[in-house]
């Protein structure tokens, strides 16, 4: 037997998504474990430092398999990077598929809540995205619809962040001077190109131009019976919400000029 045969299949996970919440979770805090054992055994001893490297080990293990998850499930209703998505019915049945991706992304998002509560995090942009995501997604869940307007969220918020993470692990190790401020620099750099391709360019042409279209402009009745006005208008205000949010946080990091500047980094580090 080997490892895919015992994991639990869509229709196992759909079938029970209470106990499966409460596994992924587990699942997450285990890695968290893990993940803080290695920081100990590598001598990171810095408490903001260990965070970082444990909350952005678990955002790489949801991150990647939940890209590829909805990528795969897109790809089987004909959605492609470049279009045309007009006869993708994105308001459609929830498929067990797509149940599971929901309760795979839930969980993550309860777990990295839970934990930036416990550490008292003032990252509280992250805390209101998290809230709002589990909002839309345990919306989806009730009326039983557009689970593939789930996965299309999900592909293009979380394609940005193993970049971003990265970024953020080796702002933290600046700080513990073990990264060069050249090496933080590009990964900036990467992160503000993939930020302004990703969430100011495709998000607002392929995402929310599309929804506004399939759930306010011209729905199928189907979603018209099955998916209340104001539950459609939140689906499609949400990536308006993370957009504008983006944009914050990309205004904050133009303005630091410790990003840019290794002087005014060094004496911030001093400080």
């Amino acid at each position: 037997m080997n490892l895919w045969e015992i994991l639990p299949t869509a229709q196992q996970i759909a079938a029970a998504p209470i106990a499966s919440h409460v596994a992924f979770v587990g699942f997450f805090g285990a890695v968290g474990l893990v993940a803080d054992t290695a920081c100990r055994l590598m001598g990171i001893t810095r408490r903001e430092t260990k965070i970082i490297l444990v909350s952005s080990t678990t955002a790489y293990l949801h991150a990647i398999p939940m890209c590829i998850a909805s990528y795969g499930l897109l790809s089987a209703k004909g959605w492609t990077w470049t279009g045309p998505w007009g006869g993708i019915d994105f308001t459609a049945p929830n498929s067990p598929q797509e149940i599971a991706a929901i309760v795979f992304c839930q969980s993550f998002m309860i777990y990295d809540t839970l934990s930036m509560w416990l550490q008292s995090s003032t990252e509280y942009l992250y805390q209101i995205h998290h809230v709002g995501v589990l909002i839309h997604m345990s919306l989806c869940l009730y009326v039983g619809r557009g689970g593939l307007s789930i996965c299309l969220c999900a592909l293009l918020g979380e394609m940005t962040n193993p970049v971003q993470n990265t970024w953020i692990i080796a702002c933290a190790l600046y700080d513990d001077y073990k990264a060069s401020h050249r090496l933080r620099k590009l990964l900036t750099l990467a992160t503000l190109f993939e930020l302004s391709v990703a969430r100011f360019f495709y998000i607002p042409l392929a995402l929310i131009a599309v929804f506004c279209r399939a759930m306010l402009i011209s729905p199928p009745q189907e979603a018209v019976d099955g998916i209340p006005l104001a539950v459609r208008g939140l689906w499609c205000f949400i990536p308006v919400a993370v957009v504008a949010g983006s944009a914050l946080f990309v205004r904050g990091l133009l303005g630091d000029k410790g990003y840019w500047d290794e002087a005014e980094a060094g004496k911030a580090k001093k400080e």
